[in-house]
């Protein structure tokens, strides 16, 4: 369980995949968190494949990933809380065809640094890490406070961002909304958690501070060909 994952991080004798120390000199280059993976990829043209796929500034505004706005005052402005968050570091400003936008360095090569011998983490892509466990056993937790001291704020001091507070679990529940969508840009993660829970109101990327709607239909797949009976020809 999730509680099982946390307990094994903190247990001195073990230290199975802890988080991040806060503080942490080389989370420049291992904007990975590597240490935290549970499960990954391995992919040697990392950046080739996923950064220059995807998120270098070199590709037309149709086929970047990236957020409406730059860090001062668009999409990512209003997703950070604070401006200390590794995560929110990991975010730069491009003007792309004239248009403003924010993308991810997650999978821009990392230079190898004095925290790290070979610099595995260059290679990898996140499937599973331990801060999804944080968030799942906050979650579940029945008292507010229990999860803010025991998941949320041990996340984000490992994130190097400030304690939250929260009163109520419809609080909690934004404040766990909030996290999902910072921990996992470029992951995927994301999208599980909003079909986990239904969700039909999602954040609008080309927005920078608004909701779009959405019907249940976007979080199902269509079924291969190679799957369907009778098969299509």
């Amino acid at each position: 369980t999730a509680r099982d994952l946390i307990e094994r991080a903190n247990n001195p004798e073990q230290r199975f995949f802890p988080l991040t120390a806060a503080g942490l000199s080389g989370i420049v280059n291992d904007r990975v968190f590597s240490q935290e993976l549970l499960f990954t990829l391995y992919n040697v043209s990392r950046r080739q494949q996923v950064y220059n796929t995807y998120f270098s500034s070199g590709l037309p505004i149709a086929k970047i990933f990236g957020m409406t706005g730059n860090t001062s005052s668009g999409r990512a402005s209003f997703m950070f809380d604070d401006e200390n968050d590794y995560r929110f570091k990991m975010l730069v400003p491009r003007v792309i065809d004239a248009t403003e936008l924010t993308v991810s360095m997650k999978y821009e090569e990392a230079t190898l640094d004095a925290a790290s011998i070979t610099g595995m983490y260059r290679n990898l892509i996140p499937l599973a890490r331990l801060s999804e466990a944080y968030l799942i056993a906050a979650e579940c937790e029945e008292n507010v406070q229990d999860a803010l001291d025991k998941y949320i704020n041990p996340l984000r001091l490992a994130r190097n961002s400030r304690n939250l507070t929260a009163s109520t679990p419809a609080e909690l529940t934004s404040l766990l909304f909030a996290e999902y969508t910072r921990e996992f840009i470029g992951e995927g993660q994301l999208f599980f958690y909003f079909k986990r829970r239904a969700l039909l109101s999602i954040p609008n990327g080309t927005r920078p501070n608004t909701m779009q709607t959405k019907t249940i239909a976007i979080y199902a797949f269509p079924v291969p060909d190679s799957e369907t009976y009778p098969r299509a020809e």
